[in-house]
């Protein structure tokens, strides 16, 4: 069994179960060069297909880092709602068996991809980063909100208290 994006051309390397990349078959292992070259391809034909739920898998689930980018900056050019849901949902990593779902990379490239999309959507969930327990996440939430500029005012004074950030790259992110 395979799946497709809505392209409709099916692709191999895809799951049953739906999910867009396999998992890493272990920590650390080195992916074969020929499967990354077929993910960034498929996620180029998703983009033109505006299949931002596949795209979004890649960006959960990929293990390559330039997969995550490819796939952040794919929904960053869609920049529809649906792709600021699916960059959202990078933010949000949700634990199964003790093991964070997300790929590492993929919320920092969600955060750029935001701030590229801009607009109160996008602001809206840059909002709520800037707040996370995570000092690099706080860090690329408030230059992902410097990248929108003035549309974002609405979130200043939620970066005044980063100013006193006990981590330098949040403090000097937020100013």
């Amino acid at each position: 069994d395979t799946v497709a994006c809505r392209d409709g051309a099916p692709h191999s390397e895809m799951s049953t179960i739906g999910e867009a990349v396999p998992p890493p078959r272990q920590q650390g292992a080195v992916e074969d060069s020929s499967l990354l070259r077929k993910r960034l391809k498929h996620v180029k034909r998703c983009k033109k297909a505006n299949d931002c739920t596949t795209i979004g898998s890649y960006l959960m689930l990929a293990p390559e880092c330039e997969v995550q980018e490819a796939a952040a900056n794919a929904l960053a050019d869609i920049g529809s709602e649906e792709a600021v849901d699916q960059l959202s949902r990078a933010l949000n990593p949700q634990e199964q068996d003790g093991v964070p779902s997300v790929a590492a990379g993929a919320a920092e490239a969600a955060l750029h991809a935001l701030g590229a999309i801009g607009g109160p959507l996008a602001v809206e969930r840059l909002s709520l980063a800037v707040q996370d327990r995570d000092a690099e996440i706080r860090a690329c939430a408030a230059r992902a909100l410097a990248e929108i500029g003035t549309d974002a005012s609405s979130a200043a004074p939620l970066l005044l208290p980063l100013l006193q950030d006990k981590y330098w790259d949040v403090r000097s992110s937020s100013a």
